[in-house]
């Protein structure tokens, strides 16, 4: 996960390939309101996704999907990384409601649900709901400065659903939970840019 990924010879960029250095960077700013993960849990589920299963993130936006009747296509494959999976839903998540506004939580849920589903089709590893709280903070830090542009009208900090803050808040559990021993799961890509951020 935290190393190229390199095949055919196209190189996909790894998961924390600047994207820890922007966390930081912005986190040490103090200009992201609210953000519910510190500079040490941010570090924690970095070095947490370099365990899990890979998939690959494009800018996941919801300008980069489009309906056209039955069929979805979707669009800009600029800067491609690799990511754990969820990574990809949660950007879809905070992008869509700092366009949109508040999203019903049962939405949101059912996303997820489905989301899985999917996952679990291809006997891949699913995305847990602590897991996609994380990955929405980590959209929250980075989507933050682009902020009424791309049609970003409503902050994350304004619309993000209580249950994300209560998996991250409860217990103190900004960070991980604690780890158990796996067996080692397969090294998938499947989909998971910076135009705007990571």
């Amino acid at each position: 996960m935290n190393e190229p990924h390199t095949a055919a010879g196209v190189t996909i960029a790894a998961f924390d390939h600047g994207r820890r250095e922007r966390l930081h960077e912005l986190l040490a700013s103090g200009a992201i309101p609210h953000p519910l993960l510190t500079l040490e849990a941010a570090d924690a589920w970095m070095e947490e996704a370099a365990d899990l299963p890979v998939a690959f993130y494009k800018d996941a936006n919801p300008r980069n999907f489009l309906i056209t009747g039955t069929a979805i296509a979707v669009v800009d494959f600029d800067s491609i990384t690799l990511a754990p999976f969820g990574y990809d839903l949660a950007k879809l998540i905070v992008t869509t409601a700092m366009t949109t506004g508040p999203l019903d939580e049962d939405i949101v849920q059912q996303a997820l649900a489905t989301y899985n589903s999917h996952l679990q089709d291809g006997d891949l590893c699913r995305c847990s709901a602590h897991q996609l709280a994380a990955w929405t903070e980590f959209h929250h830090i980075l989507t933050t400065p682009y902020m009424d542009t791309h049609g970003y009208r409503f902050g994350w900090h304004t619309v993000r659903p209580a249950w994300i803050s209560d998996h991250l808040l409860r217990h103190g559990g900004r960070s991980p939970p604690p780890r158990h021993h796996h067996p080692p799961h397969p090294r998938r890509a499947s989909p998971t840019r910076r135009s705007d951020p990571l």
